[in-house]
């Protein structure tokens, strides 16, 4: 296997004025894993649910506290977000994203950005925020120019396992819809999907098309990220898999502390790590094959 900096060495330095740590990955790679478990462990402010749709409903001039309470409403009605099994509460950890225009960083969102990241910094009482937001896996050399002290967690997982939870994630999403995500992300409108949309899902082949079309995304942006990794400073990243997470959280947390500097994380709770999608046709037949090169950098 190539070296890929699976593993990275200590470093040992002081936190600026503001070092972002972002979570970097495909969407359905374990992004929101990753994130739930290094925020448990206290030494990051980050985004939760609640803080979204306080920061939105504010920009929109609603009240936050009738924004914040219809949200915990959702969440008490909901056995999980949906998509997967992950329950959600009002303090789940979610992506920034769903504050921005687009839902992707740029130089015309990073005021908005860095407007609330101060916010909930000094509500915090915190000096690092932790961030994840899949939406900018294409977004890295941006991300590492416009913040220099940036540190970057990129998390891995089988690119078939990838494709085929972003396409039963998106037909949940489409079929059934959900309220928690109409909350908390203003442009998501599940509950908005045309009747057409919907009824094109149950033609026969449609899903295979749909996960095509997703495995040729996923394969542009994994080959654009591992270049965009190369032209990175290898002291600002560190690369895990998700796998190694599911199958030892505390080894894999703490080489990421280690990794900046910060002594070793609390104990955790574990996280569901999902179906096994790995031993299904779509992995063997197609999506193994169409994304062999990335599948062999990172073991898979």
């Amino acid at each position: 296997m190539l070296d890929v900096r699976i593993d990275a060495a200590a470093t040992a330095e002081v936190v600026p004025a503001f070092a972002p740590v972002f979570i970097v990955g495909a969407h359905r790679s374990g992004t929101s894993a990753l994130y739930g478990e290094l925020a448990a462990t206290g030494a990051f402010a980050y985004f939760t649910a609640a803080d979204l749709v306080a920061i939105n409903a504010r920009r929109e001039g609603r009240p936050e506290a009738a924004a914040v309470a219809e949200l915990a409403d959702v969440c008490a009605k909901l056995p999980s977000r949906l998509i997967d099994p992950t329950p959600v509460t009002p303090d789940f950890p979610e992506e920034y994203g769903f504050l921005l225009p687009g839902r992707r960083l740029s130089a015309e969102t990073v005021g908005l950005f860095r407007e609330a990241c101060e916010r909930i910094l000094s509500e915090r009482g915190r000096v690092r925020v932790l961030l994840k937001n899949p939406w900018d896996i294409s977004e890295l050399d941006f991300l590492a120019r416009t913040f220099p002290e940036a540190r970057f967690v990129v998390i891995h997982r089988h690119p078939a396992d990838v494709v085929a939870s972003q396409r039963n994630a998106l037909r949940t999403l489409i079929l059934d819809g959900s309220p928690y995500h109409d909350l908390v992300d203003p442009r998501s409108g599940t509950s908005r999907v045309p009747l057409a949309g919907r009824l094109i899902l149950h033609i026969p082949g449609a899903m295979a098309i749909f996960a095509t079309v997703l495995m040729v995304r996923l394969r542009l942006r994994l080959a654009a990220l591992v270049e965009a990794l190369g032209r990175l400073d290898p002291r600002s990243f560190i690369e895990v898999r998700f796998e190694d997470l599911a199958a030892d959280q505390a080894a894999v947390l703490g080489r990421i502390h280690a990794f900046l500097g910060l002594p070793p994380p609390r104990p955790a709770a574990s996280f569901h790590s999902g179906r096994n999608h790995g031993q299904n046709h779509f992995r063997s037949r197609l999506a193994r094959a169409f994304l062999r090169s990335y599948a062999r950098r990172y073991g898979y």
